[in-house]
């Protein structure tokens, strides 16, 4: 039997008081990232902005299966921005039609966090990011049809099922409770955290839409979470479920065969605690890079500009294996002696700091 099965549903049941230190350390941390966040300059707030929403829209993207061109969520989530009543920049040209729904649909999240949650609201989001993909029968429109929605693997032939969720005649009243429940006054004894927790695997267990259930229960995440701190969560939820994807998965299926959902609120509470960590490294990351171009900015040319902006942009982890003369030669399309002395000049100026010998060379920005 599936969890939606049990005469009880949805009443989950889970020890709340052995998340509370797990909670309570991770409202701290996150109060004092935006403490942060509103130290910086204007300038380093708005990148660090850009940056949080573009890894919300990479990771998201690829928990899903999708790659999608850095520089097109770039645009998408720039084209869509409005701080202080102004764009961030002139409208850029966005090729991939995925592209525009993920940066309107995370910028749209970020801009209406705080009005209540609608089914309404469920439906614009789907189709937002669906509604490119002309595969889907229905787009905007909870799931229709006797066909069970069942999450599976393996050949068609020898298909193992891993869940499967109520029938689709059953999802709009179970939807309804749900949206009741996430717009609920929360009591004393509640905690809005966990309550944002539950209503994620909630929305997960229903499955409500024939596609993107994924991201749209992890918009509502971010969604309810933000509603709690009073300001949209500075953190990307998704890089960190990315970080531990199969995790996230085995924690929904060991939790949708019964009511006790302790597996999936152990893992929640770990990827919250885990997305303030990396946003804090983002954050000091933003710093160190608007630092970097106010020392270096006008020592460069347009070629080592670019070079470097490229290794800027794989963020807090690092750009993997260093600038090497090959990985010049490829970004600016120039010779192997060009990117040689470019690199040599980069290195005496400070701007980066060479590493290894012979054809192992590759160069590091400065720490």
């Amino acid at each position: 039997m599936y969890s939606w099965q049990f005469s009880d549903w949805p009443n989950f049941t889970y020890d709340s008081n052995a998340f509370r230190t797990g909670v309570d350390s991770y409202t701290n941390r996150v109060t004092q990232l935006l403490e942060r966040i509103g130290q910086l300059s204007n300038e380093d707030i708005y990148q660090y902005l850009v940056d949080r929403l573009v890894e919300e829209a990479i990771t998201t993207s690829s928990i899903e299966g999708e790659k999608i061109g850095r520089e097109d969520l770039v645009s998408s989530v720039m084209n869509n921005l409005n701080i202080g009543g102004r764009l961030l920049s002139e409208h850029q040209t966005v090729s991939d039609l995925r592209a525009r729904a993920i940066g309107r649909q995370i910028v749209l999240n970020r801009e209406t966090f705080a009005d209540p949650l609608t089914e309404t609201a469920l439906k614009y989001w789907h189709e937002l990011l669906l509604g490119y993909d002309d595969r889907l029968k229905v787009v905007g429109e909870y799931r229709r049809g006797k066909s069970p929605m069942r999450i599976v693997s393996g050949p068609a032939y020898r298909q193992k099922i891993h869940y499967e969720a109520p029938p689709a005649d059953r999802v709009p009243r179970e939807m309804t409770r749900l949206v009741s429940y996430c717009n609920a006054s929360v009591t004393e004894d509640d905690c809005p955290v966990l309550r944002a927790g539950v209503a994620h695997f909630w929305f997960e267990s229903i499955h409500p839409f024939e596609d993107g259930n994924g991201r749209i229960g992890r918009a509502l995440l971010e969604k309810l979470l933000s509603q709690h701190l009073g300001a949209f969560i500075p953190f990307s939820l998704s890089h960190a479920i990315e970080q531990r994807r199969k995790e996230y998965y085995a924690a929904l299926r060991d939790s949708q065969t019964s009511l006790d959902i302790t597996p999936w609120m152990t893992y929640f509470c770990n990827v919250l605690s885990e997305a303030v960590t990396y946003a804090e490294e983002l954050v000091e990351f933003t710093v160190r890079k608007h630092a970097y171009f106010q020392r270096y900015g006008d020592l460069l040319n347009e070629h080592e500009s670019k070079a470097i902006k490229k290794m800027f942009a794989a963020g807090p982890s690092g750009f993997t294996g260093g600038m090497t003369n090959r990985k010049y030669v490829s970004i600016n399309r120039v010779s192997p002696s060009t990117a040689a002395r470019a690199l040599h000049r980069l290195a005496k100026i400070g701007a980066l700091q060479m590493q290894g010998a012979g054809r192992s060379v590759h160069y590091v920005l400065p720490t």
